[in-house]
């Protein structure tokens, strides 16, 4: 779910490359409670790190992470933003299926 709609969000630099995922908080962001994970990845050769808040399979919101995220001290797996979106199997803080 978040691979797709990473894909959908960026359209003109599509994300290649290894990304790290970290694993879904219970966070009261901007639009009230949701679930916030952390993506980090490569851009023209820097590393960028975007957050985005949903509940349920509705995205609220999404920028690239701010100091008030805490997306720096989180920890982060492996993410595979190809055809499945998957994590590697047997990854560390594995979160499962996201209802």
């Amino acid at each position: 779910m978040i691979a797709t709609h990473l894909k959908g969000a960026f359209t003109k630099s599509p994300l290649t490359g290894p990304a790290e995922i970290s694993d879904p908080r219970w966070v009261l962001a901007n639009k009230g409670w949701s679930w916030q994970v952390c993506v980090r990845f490569q851009d023209r050769g820097h590393q960028r790190t975007y957050a985005l808040f949903f509940k349920g399979t509705e995205f609220l919101d999404e920028r690239y992470a701010v100091l008030t995220d805490a997306c720096d001290t989180q920890t982060y797996s492996e993410f595979d933003l190809g055809s499945s979106g998957a994590m590697r199997p047997g990854a560390v803080g594995d979160p499962g299926p996201l209802y």
